[in-house]
Formats: structure tokens, sequence, C-alpha cells
């Protein structure tokens, strides 16, 4: 008996966001409570709308924490004193309205317009150190560019930071609160970092802009150096210490594969970051600047993200036989708790972990994932499924859009 496409797909779906589309990096559909006890995660729970639920990080019944009436949220940040801020758009138009919970539990708006055309960019380390400003990019002055603008949370009034002809994204505060790091995105290889003072404005370029080359930034260090992704002399993505007064780099993690993800927590002492090796990927960490430690996810991790204090780590994670899950992580003693788990009506144990392959090619082997059905006897029909380009790749995991892919090797092809 074949299963229906309705057994493939998770009975609760929880938002992504496309990381590798560098106009939308550092934002995040999980958020951890500032003292690490309390997850929150943007799902549907089966509902069908995309709402923002809580829960404590050692697992138990998800509550309802922040739910706008014909909208939907699509990313979170929790700052420091305990608001919980969140980007919503009604009919997936990516014009981001942001409303806050408070810790006493009403929720209310922070930054929108009633006609519902400004765009608003939320990431995941939007909040001041003191919890009491939140940074985010937004084209309310002008439609094509997207300018940093800082709202005060008591008073929910904001003021413009950082203007200009570009696509500019947060990318974390300094330790002290008073310099933000912001990057600049030409396009999806090309992108420079910036250092804005958060009380002027005043704003200075930290790296040479050069012509694909990536700079994707992922907080501070404790010692006022701040974090990024790049690709700087290499082709591959790695992990760097940059001194924004001297230019100085440090490698933090460099290697045969490409870091995909990095975060640092707000006070500098831990950074998380993921490495993508043949498409699965490896969560790693330090804290003081000490020995790298790593965890293998089996899977695909889709977000990551760090606790004031860098204790907890928080990641969503896909794989090929299992849904979408959210994993945290003690950073001291590397224990780990699955928080939030969703499932399909298909057993796990019926779905095919693919193999890897690599077939030869002109400029060198060629990765490939071919999964092999369990329930048809070979030789049996195959499907070629390549990726988009030029960025993309495929991995060990199908998407939410992407479970008739299972279904189809249910049905006895391999793919």
């Amino acid at each position: 008996m074949r299963r229906p496409l309705s057994d493939f797909h998770a009975r609760e779906r929880v938002a992504l966001v496309p990381h590798t589309t560098r106009r939308f990096a550092c934002r995040s559909t999980i958020a951890l409570s500032s003292d690490g006890h309390t997850l929150a995660v943007v799902s549907d729970r089966g509902a069908g709308t995309y709402e923002a639920w809580t829960l404590p990080v050692g697992g138990g019944t998800p509550q309802r924490a922040v739910t706008v009436e014909d909208h939907a949220i699509r990313s979170l940040c929790w700052s420091a004193s305990g608001e919980l801020v969140a980007a919503a758009d009604r009919d997936g138009t990516e014009l981001h309205q942001l409303y806050v919970r408070h810790p006493d539990g009403p929720s209310e708006p922070l930054s929108m317009d009633p006609a519902g055309k400004v765009q608003r960019l939320l990431s995941w380390n939007a909040s001041s150190p003191d919890g009491a400003h939140v940074a985010f990019s937004s084209n309310a002055r002008a439609s094509a560019d997207m300018d940093i603008v800082v709202a005060e949370l008591a008073t929910k009034t904001e003021r413009p930071l950082l203007t200009g002809a570009a696509w500019h994204v947060v990318g974390g505060w300094s330790p002290d609160g008073s310099q933000l790091l912001v990057m600049r995105v030409h396009d999806n290889t090309t992108q420079d970092l910036l250092v804005v003072d958060a009380a002027a404005g005043a704003a200075r370029e930290i790296t040479v802009h050069s012509e694909d080359v990536s700079h994707v930034p992922a907080g501070w260090l404790a010692d006022g150096r701040v974090v990024e992704i790049t690709d700087m002399d290499d082709e591959h993505l790695w992990l760097a210490a940059l001194d924004p007064a001297t230019g100085a780099r440090e490698s933090i993690d460099r290697g045969a594969w490409d870091v995909e993800l990095a975060c640092s927590s707000a006070d500098g002492r831990a950074q998380a970051w993921v490495v993508n090796e043949d498409g699965y990927s490896k969560l790693r960490w330090r804290v003081e600047a000490g020995s790298i430690r790593e965890y293998d996810i089996k899977g695909v991790c889709e977000n990551v993200v760090l606790t004031p204090d860098g204790s907890r780590i928080a990641y969503l994670r896909i794989s090929a036989t299992q849904p979408w899950d959210v994993w945290t992580l003690d950073t001291a003693t590397g224990e780990l708790t699955r928080t939030l788990a969703s499932s399909y009506a298909v057993p796990s144990s019926e779905l095919v972990e693919p193999e890897l392959i690599r077939i030869p090619g002109a400029e060198g082997d060629i990765p490939c994932f071919v999964y092999r059905p369990k329930s048809a006897r070979a030789p049996y029909p195959a499907i070629l499924y390549p990726h988009g380009g030029p960025e993309g790749q495929s991995r060990p995991a199908f998407s939410p859009q992407g479970m008739h892919l299972a279904a189809l090797i249910d049905r006895g092809m391999a793919l």
C-alpha cells in the first residue's frame, strides 16, 4: 500500500530562513531567553499560521507567546530585559511589522505602518546588551534601500542610525553597547562590514571592498574584535576574528569545508558555528577563546543562536528521515536536550538515508546523494534532481516543500 503524500508532511511546520541569501542573513526563527531557561520558536503547531511559541529548554508543552491577527511571524529576537520581539507579515509579502511581548505577558506594536508597505528585517541579535533598544533594517525612507533604524523599547520611538543607497543588515551590538556591526549587501557573493557609533551614527567600513568576497557578520568578541564568515583569500568560507581598528584577521576556524552559520554571545565570551561537511552540518563552539568542541548533528542545521552569556546554544535540525526538531546544548558540559520536535505520519524507519557518492567531472569529482527505495527491487526507475545555483547545494534532508521527493522514493523510485 502506497502512502498518500500527506503522510510525508510534518504535522507541525516550523518557519525557515534562507541564510545563504545574504540579504536575509542574521535572522532566526528560534530564540533563547536571557537566563537560558526558555526557548521561543516560530511554528504553526498544525494550525497553518506561523506564531511564536515558548517552552522550557528542558521540554514541555509549547505556549502561545506572540500571535498577530491575519499575519505570520517570521523571525524572533529576545532582549536582555526579557522582551520577545517578533517580525510578522501578511500573505507572505515580506513587508514585516515588528511587535514586542513584554515579560508580564501583553504584546503590542513596536514598529509598524498602517498601510503595511514598509519592509523591516529583524536579526536574532538585534537587541542592545542592556535590553533598552532594538536595531533593525527598514526601507521606510526609500523603498529600494534598507537603512538601519534603532527603536527604544520603553517609548516605542525610533530613529534612523545609518542611511544610504544600499541594503544594510544588523550584525550585532558590541558588548558595551556603544557600537553596531552592520553588513552592507551588494549581492549574494559580495558584502562589506561597517561599524556604526550607536549614538551618533558615524559609520566606517572595516573591510576592504572586493568583488565576490563575502563578509557575513557573526557578532563580537569580548576584546572588541568582530566575528565574520568570509572567503577572503580562500575558496571556502571560514570564521575569522577581525580587528576593526587595524584590519588584522585571526582565524578561528579555517579548513576544507564552508562555515555556513555562526553567532557570538552578547558578552563576546562564546561563539557557535556550523560547518558544512559534504552537506552534513557539524556544530562547533568555544568559550573564552578556549578549545573548539564539535558535535555531529547527523543532519542539516537551519538556525543557531546563543544566550547572552554564552551558556547555552539552540539549533534547528532537519534530516532525510526525521522532520524538524530543536535542540539546546550546554556549552560547558556539552549536554544535549531535544527541546521540541515534530513528526510525520510515516515512521522514520520507512524513510531513506542517502548514500553519498562522487561522479568524475571535468573540473573534479561531483558529490551526489543517492536515495535507494526500500520497497522496490533493483533495477528501478531513477530521477535526476539537480539543485539550483550558483550557490545552491543538495543537502541530506528534505525541506517542507520537498517532501514529495520522499514520497516518490517510497513509491519505488531512486533519487
